[in-house]
């Protein structure tokens, strides 16, 4: 059978090309012939083009071109059925990554407009199942975002006729397994299931050294990654040269690991140079000592390789300015690993924790206990694409 895989596969985002990547190989392994459904809305593609430098999406393009066979690009979501039909896709993968991210149109005071939703980021989409109805399909570790889905009141029983169509699915995190439940009015809720990514050292065999990745980069045998977002919650010179003066009382090298869209820029000792490839990227944070920033896949990626981590976690939602912990995706991992001590919510505070606090998380980091976590996480995950492709076959 040909299985189609319709996620963010194209964004230039380390994190969903390799969650891609890890799924296409599993289907690839289980002689499913996959094909990425190439649908790239254009309203989302001006987004990155605005927001990403044009040789780093080169980066991300040459990846895909390199490791995935894909079906022609459209954008327009009502070419799905045809595009499938003309790459004789029989069975169709959707996820994982953060397809039901939905919003409503919102007034931005600052700016003084109005925001509408990126029409991948409304319903209906192909995220959701629409347009291809007829053909077996399921929901991988699907995440929403931290999505307001109680907005959608007016919506629900339309948005679950659309869920209840899927063959099974399963989410990502707690709060998209309540966003699940919520629309089709508890008829279905989805076992919540391990990023692709806790699965990418099974999935992928292109295997790149720890001795060709400190050659090709100039990086020493230890060292520390640092990576933060602007904004109001950047870190501030005085904190960085207190923790980054502990590490290199330890022999520790601080080094930059570059955020695509706009990401500060950290006076430390050197700097991982961008373009660069997801894959390189990978490898550069599980061959490190140590990582401490923003984002949820390099939280995943250290987790899956048992490198120490603290997450600054900017994701979540909740009322007036405090976000429910519940909403964000790596509150959800590190919690499940027992690991909320390298956690650190930075909406609900106004500075940094103590830099003291944060060496000694990544230098006191219970490498056993991560590791035996990542390995059910792993083990999960292929349980999970497993079941998934039984239910798809029924």
């Amino acid at each position: 059978m040909k299985v189609g895989l319709l996620t963010y596969h194209w964004v230039p985002n380390f994190g969903a090309q390799l969650q891609t990547l890890s799924t296409y190989k599993f289907l690839e392994k289980n002689e499913c012939n996959p094909i990425i459904i190439n649908w790239i809305p254009t309203d989302t593609k001006n987004y990155y083009n605005r927001c990403v430098e044009a040789n780093q999406r080169e980066k991300h393009s040459e990846f895909l071109k390199k490791h995935c066979s894909q079906t022609e690009e459209f954008s327009n979501m009502n070419d799905i059925s045809s595009v499938l039909k003309n790459n004789g896709v029989t069975h169709l993968f959707i996820g994982s990554d953060s397809l039901f991210n939905i919003s409503k149109p919102a007034y931005d005071f600052q700016k003084r407009r109005m925001n509408y939703p990126s029409s991948d980021h409304s319903f209906p989409n192909p995220f959701w199942g629409h347009g291809f109805e007829d053909i077996p399909h399921v929901g991988l570790s699907i995440s929403s975002q931290n999505a307001k889905y109680t907005d959608f009141k007016n919506e629900v029983d339309t948005i679950g006729a659309s869920l209840i169509k899927f063959n099974a699915i399963t989410t990502r995190d707690v709060w998209t397994q309540s966003l699940v439940s919520y629309f089709t009015h508890g008829k279905i809720v989805p076992e919540v299931t391990p990023d692709p990514v806790f699965a990418f050292n099974a999935n992928v065999s292109i295997l790149q050294t720890k001795e060709e990745i400190l050659k090709k980069y100039n990086l020493p045998e230890k060292y520390i990654l640092f990576s933060f977002s602007l904004g109001r919650m950047r870190a501030k010179e005085e904190w960085l040269n207190q923790i980054t003066g502990m590490f290199h009382k330890e022999g520790y090298t601080c080094v930059m690991l570059p955020k695509l869209d706009g990401g500060q820029m950290l006076n430390l000792d050197s700097a991982i140079p961008s373009p660069l490839s997801p894959l390189d990227w990978y490898y550069v944070i599980k061959y490190s000592s140590g990582y401490i920033g923003v984002l949820m896949h390099p939280i995943v990626v250290s987790l899956h390789n048992s490198v120490p981590c603290f997450s600054f976690d900017h994701y979540g939602t909740g009322p007036h300015f405090i976000t429910k912990k519940s909403s964000s995706k790596i509150f959800d991992i590190l919690n499940r690993a027992n690991l909320l001590q390298c956690h650190f919510m930075t909406r609900n505070h106004l500075t940094f924790p103590p830099a003291n606090k944060v060496f000694r998380c990544i230098m006191d980091f219970p490498k056993e206990k991560c590791a035996e976590f990542a390995l059910a996480q792993q083990e999960r995950c292929i349980t999970n694409m497993n079941n998934l492709l039984q239910e798809l076959t029924k």
